[in-house]
């Protein structure tokens, strides 16, 4: 598995979730960067969002070794996702952010969450974590 940064963004560009996953045997806090990186893309992906009819927007922005694929849904929420190196097909990255929004409906659905608040379920991130292993 590549070492990989996931992050959910909403309409506000808050971040609303975030999980960093590494390579096994590789340790590195590069977290900042990620973060600063993926912060740098939601211009990209807001210009690329009034062109495209597609929620999927593949590779959207590349940073020396870094990529950055995104997802949209239609309340304007971000899925974004970056990888460090080596990077998979488009088609398992589509599958697992279909599956993710999947998720982000449920919670979204729940009568307990506020729109907008960070998403701290152990749950979800249980889930996250499997559809990690699953496509990536």
């Amino acid at each position: 598995m590549p070492a990989a940064y996931f992050v959910i963004v909403g309409k506000e560009d808050c971040p609303l979730y975030e999980l960093e996953f590494t390579a096994q045997g590789r340790k590195e806090d590069q977290s900042q960067l990620k973060q600063f990186i993926l912060h740098a893309s939601l211009d990209v992906v807001e210009e690329l969002q009034w062109g495209s009819k597609e929620l999927f927007l593949k590779s959207v922005d590349k940073f020396n070794n870094f990529s950055i694929s995104a997802y949209l849904t239609a309340g304007y929420v971000r899925f974004l996702i970056l990888f460090d190196g080596e990077r998979k097909s488009d088609d398992s990255i589509k599958q697992f952010f279909t599956e993710v929004h999947e998720l982000w409906v449920k919670i979204q659905l729940n009568p307990f969450y506020e729109l907008n608040a960070t998403i701290d379920s152990p749950s979800f991130e249980s889930k996250i974590k499997q559809l990690v292993n699953r496509y990536l």
